[in-house]
Order: C-alpha cells, then sequence, then structure tokens
C-alpha cells in the first residue's frame, strides 16, 4: 500500500504539461505520481484513464461536460473504485500546477486528516460564490448543504475520507451528476458526509487568482504553484 499518491491530472500532452509532472516526479521520489486523464489519447507513460475504469460519473454525462477542468473529481472517484486498498493518502494535482517541493512535508500539518484544501466556501460566508448561483435552481432545500473548496488543485484526502465521500456520492447520484463544476460536488459531497474540512495555510499562500498576476511573475522558491500555465522560459524576466 503507498502512503501517499498523487494524481496529476492533464487534459492534453504539451510541453507545459511534461515539465510539470518532471518537475513533480524530480521533488517527489518518494510519492506514487500517477498521470490521469479522461480528455485525451495522447497518453503520457504510465496514465490512469478513468473511461476505461470503473467510473462513478462519466464526464459526458455531468453538467457542464464541454468544460475540460470541470470534472476533475471524478477521476479521483474512478482512481478510487478501481484501486480502493492501493494508498493511504491521496492529493490532485493538475497540470498547470508548477509543485517542486516535498509533498509528504508540504502536507504534514494534515497528515492524519480526512479532508484537507486550499480553501473552501460555503453559502454562509460567500452566497454569491459563481458556482452556487450557477446551480442555485437545482438546490430546492439543500442550500445551506453547499460547499466548495477553491481550487480542486491541492485537495487532499485521506482513503478513509475517500470511502466516505464515495459512499455520500452514492446516495445521490443524478443530484450530484449535473453540478457543474468539481469544486462545487466535491466540497458539497464532502459536507454532506460530515468530512471535516481543514485548511492547508501554505497552499492557499501559493495560489495565484488572477490572470493579470499569472503574466507578470514566475514563481519562486519551492512550493505548490497553481496556475502555471507557461515554461519558465516563456515568462518576462523576474526583476
Amino acid at each position: 500500500m503507498d502512503e501517499l499518491v498523487c494524481l496529476f491530472i492533464y487534459h492534453e500532452r504539451n510541453e507545459v504539461t511534461e515539465y510539470h509532472l518532471a518537475q513533480l516526479r524530480a521533488a517527489n521520489p518518494g510519492v506514487k505520481v500517477i498521470p490521469a486523464t479522461d480528455a485525451t489519447d495522447d497518453y503520457i507513460p504510465e496514465t490512469f484513464d478513468s473511461r476505461r475504469a470503473k467510473r462513478l460519473f462519466a464526464r459526458e454525462g455531468c453538467g457542464g461536460a464541454k468544460k475540460a477542468n470541470a470534472h476533475e473529481d471524478t477521476i479521483l472517484y474512478a482512481y478510487h473504485l478501481t484501486f480502493p486498498n492501493a494508498y493511504q493518502r491521496i492529493i490532485i494535482a493538475e497540470w498547470d500546477c508548477l509543485i517542486n517541493t516535498d509533498l509528504k512535508q508540504y502536507y504534514r500539518e494534515v497528515w492524519d486528516k480526512p479532508f484537507a484544501s486550499a480553501r473552501s466556501v460555503s453559502t454562509e460566508d460567500q452566497p454569491q460564490w459563481w458556482w452556487f448561483q450557477r446551480f442555485k435552481s437545482s438546490a430546492h432545500n439543500s442550500w445551506q448543504d453547499f460547499r466548495g473548496v477553491v481550487p480542486c488543485a491541492g485537495v487532499y484526502f485521506s482513503a478513509e475520507g475517500m470511502d466516505r465521500l464515495i459512499c455520500q456520492l452514492r446516495k445521490s447520484p443524478n443530484w450530484y451528476r449535473f453540478m457543474p463544476m468539481s469544486e462545487l460536488r466535491l466540497g458539497t459531497a464532502a459536507k454532506r458526509a460530515n468530512i471535516e474540512w481543514n485548511p492547508i495555510s501554505q497552499l492557499a499562500s501559493q495560489q495565484i487568482s488572477s490572470t493579470v498576476e499569472i503574466h507578470k511573475v514566475y514563481p519562486q522558491g519551492k512550493g505548490f504553484f497553481h496556475p502555471i500555465k507557461y515554461l519558465p522560459w516563456q515568462w518576462p524576466a523576474v526583476k
């Protein structure tokens, strides 16, 4: 059984994807890093393709299916269903994550927790969040149950937390299926399953939230940076 698995989710095999995967693996020789997709047949070697695995949801049958990055969570569910006893902890990384740090140390503050991410949003503290509003008309009496994890990149679950999450999703699969975004579906299912959420303080500080910021500076030092959609030599020089 692997102590930690990192699902590296990609939608297209390109230079940025392969560079980020190489950086992740170089910094984490003791972590099982699994390239994973549901969107391309141009595979990186050793790719897990959720379309050919046990699936709780198929991306093409979900709300917002045409948006490639809307269903990273469905790949996570498929991996857990296919390899339910293969790991103790699991992390989601995405193709536009620059990860050049030791993940076991980075996640040490939540190592024994069931569920963690950079940020969590609820209908109480941020009712105007885009995805809450998009799905509000279908919420009926469950509006108070909504929660989002922002972003999905960096989300962490223990194996026990994943078991509880899958059980919750199976209770109302059609309701969850039509949620338009992984951040909403995953966060809401975890809340309804009463899985304790924990913040990853360092991860929250290394999320680049503005497109303007993306084009200004390349990340410096070690960390888990997202979204990074260019190679280092394609960015303006750092002053």
